[in-house]
């Protein structure tokens, strides 16, 4: 499997990288607790919320298949627990996840842009609204339908389309309307009014007509329109260098130096921003980027080699034939090295044909099911001579079969100590290690060690114990080891 997949205990596989991961709900803690073991592994609060921005739990699919709430509906996440694949969420705004739905954690860069399911936002900008509630509140206060639009000039408007007639009516000739606009030491109430005041200023001298500009009076309106050609400028300006101080150059060469920077042609070393991005019938470019590529070239060339993913298809045999040896794509698909895509076989390396595999294998035993081999280990310091025999082990359940047992010695034993047998069952009827199996001389240095084996069954109640045979109270030092698996359908353990 390739190192940026990994098989999760639930049996599902998982990408480590992304902006989107899927799963299935495995647990349900309330309305804010989900858990999707296939999605655990990613390291503590990998998608929780952080200061900037929050991942979001998008409900993809109802289990019960009607669709039911929350699907389709998306929430904030604010922790995350690796080990579990837990996560906290703010509560759905309708239903609750159950186990088997499907969900999606989209990373913030994604989820910003909201559903269609979100409420129209109101009142100020926030971090927190996702663009879609933006938008429909925009459309709602253009067209009237959120009670934003309130009076214009005195008279009520609901929508964007009163609102313009309610302008045309200002603005028309009409001594009626609510237009006052002081000029020349008078109110114009009608734009008539406003016009031959105007015609009044703009022929008049002196003292009627005083306009600073620049610095100076203007008192006459040939003076002001000559003036404001000074500032203004004329087409035939030269360009003026990027970097010079603005504070006498006319507006025409200013203009002209800043669509100088748009337009095709700069003025100095650097691209303008047309030859950074390029023009619609751009050709793709080709191969890694050189930095003389314009953006519309580059982007054609990642269309052009990544819409085989989902629009075409890539060849008509089991691997796509487009890839390139040691690509990235090529690495995904194939461990070689090189990795080579024609390795790739979609009958048993695709997702759906490695769950197929996993489905096969069946649900996991547990170490006591019968068949699973089990081991123990049991430590004996009794005295050579004891009078009574040490209990190695007892049947705790069910019924177990013995096929091994080894006693080490981990130390030197004894001279006190003669021989230990092992034996088993009721009123010790089974003999695993007889009294000449196992003599002082057999475990005389550290591990030194013997043992048994073959197959003897065990009922529960059953004791497997060590027999004493010394000439003294020295205590041993060995270690008695079982092998052993159950045999009963329940399965058994022993301890």
């Amino acid at each position: 499997m390739d190192k940026n997949l990994e098989l999760s205990d639930a049996g599902l596989i998982k990408q480590r990288t992304g902006l989107v991961f899927s799963g299935i709900v495995t647990a349900i803690d309330g309305t804010t607790g989900v858990t999707v073991a296939g999605l655990s592994g990613f390291g503590n609060d990998f998608f929780a919320s952080s200061s900037y921005a929050d991942w979001e739990m998008y409900h993809l699919w109802d289990a019960g298949g009607a669709g039911a709430a929350p699907q389709g509906l998306m929430t904030a996440v604010s922790d995350y627990v690796s080990a579990t694949g837990a996560f906290t969420i703010t509560a759905f705004t309708s239903g609750t996840a159950a186990v088997g739905d499907k969900v999606m954690l989209i990373h913030p860069v994604l989820a910003w842009l909201g559903t269609k399911a979100d409420a129209a936002a109101t009142g100020a900008v926030n971090s927190s609204t996702f663009l879609s509630a933006y938008i429909k509140q925009i459309l709602n206060e253009l067209l009237g339908t959120d009670g934003g639009w309130t009076n214009l000039s005195g008279a009520a408007v609901a929508s964007l389309d009163e609102a313009v007639q309610a302008l045309a009516k200002v603005l028309a000739i009409d001594g009626a309307n609510t237009l006052s606009v002081t000029m020349d030491g008078s109110a114009r109430t009608t734009i008539e009014a406003i016009a031959l005041a105007l015609s009044d200023i703009f022929t008049a001298s002196g003292a009627a007509f005083t306009v600073p500009v620049d610095g100076s009076a203007r008192t006459d309106l040939a003076a002001l329109l000559t003036n404001l050609a000074i500032i203004t400028g004329a087409r035939a300006d030269a360009i003026p260098a990027m970097n010079a101080a603005p504070g006498t150059i006319a507006l025409v060469p200013l203009i002209k130096a800043v669509m100088e920077r748009v337009g095709a042609t700069p003025n100095d070393s650097d691209d303008s921003i047309l030859t950074i991005l390029g023009q619609l019938d751009d050709a793709a470019a080709t191969g890694a980027t050189s930095g003389a590529e314009a953006l519309v070239e580059m982007i054609r060339q990642i269309v052009t080699n990544t819409y085989k993913l989902a629009e075409v298809a890539d060849g008509t045999g089991v691997f796509p034939v487009s890839v390139a040896n040691d690509s990235l794509f090529a690495k995904i698909l194939d461990s070689g090295d090189p990795a080579n895509a024609t390795n790739f076989s979609n009958a048993t390396d695709s997702l759906r044909a490695i769950r197929a595999a996993i489905d096969a294998i069946g649900t996991p035993v547990e170490a006591t099911d019968k068949g699973v081999s089990q081991t123990l280990e049991v430590a004996v310091t009794s005295a050579a001579d004891a009078a009574g025999d040490t209990l190695l082990a007892t049947i705790a359940s069910g019924s177990v079969v013995i096929t091994k047992i080894v006693v080490f010695a981990v130390t030197g034993q004894t001279a006190n100590m003669t021989s230990a047998p092992v034996k088993g069952g009721a009123a010790k009827v089974l003999t695993f290690l007889a009294a000449a199996d196992i003599v002082q001389a057999d475990v005389d240095a550290a591990d030194k060690q013997v043992s048994w084996s073959g197959e003897m069954r065990l009922n529960t109640g059953d004791t497997i114990v060590m027999e004493h045979n010394g000439t003294g109270p020295a205590a041993l030092d060995l270690v008695v080891a079982f092998t052993f698996h159950a045999s009963s359908a329940d399965g058994a353990t022993m301890s």
